[in-house]
């Protein structure tokens, strides 16, 4: 349906990784309008690349992307239900608000100075998301996990 579309390039090869990184660079801006990323390996990528991003507020990527380093989209939650294997009705998707992500994209060509500012920002936040200093809060997320689901006692010393 697209091949025809002059301003979308479809790739059917499989890149490596040089390849993937020079890709993602060369691109004006990075949409993410997810309905539960969870942490996701792409978006902290990308942002280590300084390419600015456009993201659903929702889901694991909100620890570590905020208004200074990436541009939210609103939406709304729906339940996801019990059709799905591992699924109920305590759970929900986010739906990103298609006219909020139009008018995000626009602002983003209109405004890309200030977006670019939040990409070196982005580049600078994700210098932390490394494992040697993530380890300390995985560390104390595992052990209330442990405590509080489990009832088992703190992990302390094994986790180092």
């Amino acid at each position: 349906m697209v091949k025809d579309v002059q301003n979308i390039n479809l790739i059917d090869s499989v890149y490596g990784k040089q390849q993937l990184v020079d890709l993602i660079a060369s691109h004006h801006i990075f949409v993410s309008a997810h309905r539960a990323e969870g942490f996701g390996r792409l978006l902290p990528e990308v942002m280590h690349l300084k390419v600015p991003c456009i993201v659903s507020n929702f889901s694991g990527n909100t620890d570590y992307c905020s208004e200074d380093n990436c541009i939210f989209l609103d939406g709304h939650l729906v339940p996801v239900g019990d059709e799905y294997q591992f699924s109920d009705d305590r759970q929900y998707w986010f739906d990103a608000d298609l006219n909020d992500l139009s008018e995000k994209m626009s602002l983003s060509m209109n405004q890309y100075d200030d977006c670019k500012k939040k990409a070196e920002q982005a580049k600078m936040d994700t210098e932390r998301l490394g494992i040697e200093n993530m380890y300390p809060e995985l560390a104390r997320q595992v052990d209330r996990i442990q405590k509080t689901v489990f009832g088992l006692p703190s992990a302390g010393s094994r986790l180092t």
